[in-house]
């Protein structure tokens, strides 16, 4: 399996988004199986937002609060085409 744990910076010019795009995205990740933890920063010309959740992987709901909402996801490998 792979360890997705580092430092990761958004390819801005092959993403696109459904807002205004940002001046920059960098993501760190603690990949620990079977919890992937992400600390977003995004960067625009207001300032800086750090966006954090957490993970399970397996195909459990996992629920984190962004911008005072409750976020729910679930998270789970696929193998590759």
């Amino acid at each position: 399996m792979t360890d997705f744990t580092g430092r990761w910076r958004v390819n801005l010019q092959k993403s696109k988004f459904l807002s205004p795009q940002p001046d920059d995205i960098v993501v760190e990740i603690k990949h620990v199986e079977p919890r992937l933890a992400q600390s977003m920063i995004v960067t625009t010309a207001a300032g800086e937002e750090r966006l954090d959740c957490v993970v399970t992987i397996g195909g459990e709901e996992s629920v984190n609060v962004i911008r005072g909402a409750d976020w729910r996801t679930r998270a789970y490998w696929e193998a590759g085409n």
